[in-house]
């Protein structure tokens, strides 16, 4: 299992799930005791009943799972209020804490801030939004031909005076501004989480073949989304599609 790869490559797993189980059940008990991991919020608070975590039940289904090294490591554990910072959901939001020392082997890490979760570089759609968005600016406001305007201007010069530096600071500003408009614009894009392209490929095949079952079923010719679709995956219809 990947659990047990990982494992073994000296990485502690943490699995937060919404597992439709108490610990209690036997098929999320074995899975537990299999990967060898516990409930890490019921184990520091082992002497208190733990409470519901969704306002349907009783039950406690919402964890956070680790090993007996994370397990060291927590410092604080529990369960807010319903509604508590998730204001649109009916379960509980869970948390632990931990000691960063034990956990990264100093006191050095950095979460990352509130608004750098919202856009990273890495984030190949949403990197396609910001360079969309910039380029409009730019070319709104001539960036790139201002630039080598005042590039051509400063070449002719022996010394710049003040208002040549005037010329450049408000050019800069105004790149300053086009990239953090352009980053916030992407940053409000939701593309919900980034899954890997393997699971995307295997969501969109699972779609594709739904569709063609409906399609053999009601008798009807492939529809465009379904040759689109099949394309895109390097599938081949049959003679339904015309």
């Amino acid at each position: 299992m990947l659990i047990e790869e990982w494992g073994k490559k000296g990485f502690h797993p943490m699995i937060m799930m919404d597992a439709n189980a108490d610990v209690s059940e036997k098929q999320l008990s074995d899975f537990m005791k299999e990967n060898g991991v516990i409930d890490l919020i019921t184990d520091i608070h082992s002497e208190d009943e733990p409470p519901s975590t969704y306002s349907r039940g009783k039950k406690r289904i919402d964890l956070i799972l680790g090993d007996e090294h994370l397990r060291r490591a927590v410092v604080r554990a529990g369960s807010r209020d319903l509604h508590d910072g998730v204001s649109s959901s009916d379960h509980t939001m869970q948390y632990i804490d931990v000691d960063e020392k034990m956990i990264f082997g100093d006191d050095s890490f950095c979460p990352i801030q509130g608004y750098q979760r919202e856009f990273r570089l890495y984030d190949i759609k949403k990197k396609r939004i910001y360079q969309e968005e910039l380029k409009k600016i730019y070319d709104h406001q001539r960036i790139i031909e201002r630039v080598n305007e005042l590039a051509e201007k400063f070449e002719k010069k022996i010394q710049l005076d003040d208002e040549d530096i005037k010329d450049y600071n408000r050019l800069d500003n105004e790149i300053i501004r086009a990239i953090k408009a352009a980053a916030a614009k992407a940053g409000r894009v939701n593309f919900g989480y980034q899954r890997s392209k393997d699971l995307c490929e295997a969501g969109a095949t699972i779609r594709l073949h739904k569709a063609i079952l409906s399609s053999i079923r009601n008798n009807m010719e492939y529809n465009n989304k379904i040759i689109n679709l099949a394309e895109t995956l390097s599938l081949k219809l049959d003679d339904r599609a015309k």
